[in-house]
């Protein structure tokens, strides 16, 4: 488990990794981008087959749904900032938010539509940390020409 501290009140890091709540947020922000960079598809089971012993023997490992993934990493994000958020994200949280619920028990178009909100709610969480300039004040430098 990270543990984090705000370095805005504390000056420094925190946990044994070291890592300020700025960079955690960093962080969960470039696994967003990682997951947003794959094909996202939904949950299936693939089946393997491993020699032993002259035998093969079949297994199966479920590869998670992609977009649960994505989503679910958006709603932690969500949550990581929301003590942070001005009106104008308060208001988007509490009229949306509570509508972007699990999807474990959802048929396949309802998580197509679940992992829509949780889009769109990374554009509104990339709005709001536009508007508080967080990439200035989180040391952020842009690479780019």
């Amino acid at each position: 488990m990270v543990e984090y501290m705000d370095t805005e009140n504390t000056g420094g890091s925190y946990g044994k990794d070291g890592i300020s709540f700025e960079q955690l947020v960093l962080k969960q922000i470039d696994r967003i981008a990682a997951f947003a960079n794959t094909e996202l598809r939904g949950g299936y089971w693939q089946k393997k087959s491993i020699p032993i012993s002259g035998t093969l023997i079949t297994t199966e490992e479920y590869i998670p749904d992609s977009r649960e993934v994505y989503s679910r990493s958006v709603i932690h994000l969500h949550n990581i900032l929301l003590f942070r958020f001005d009106k104008e994200m308060k208001d988007y949280s509490e009229k949306h938010f509570s509508s972007i619920e699990s999807m474990d028990s959802r048929d396949d178009d309802k998580k197509n539509e679940w992992f829509l909100d949780c889009m769109h709610l990374f554009q509104q969480l990339s709005l709001f940390l536009g508007r508080i300039n967080y990439m200035k004040t989180s040391g952020y430098t842009d690479m780019g020409g």
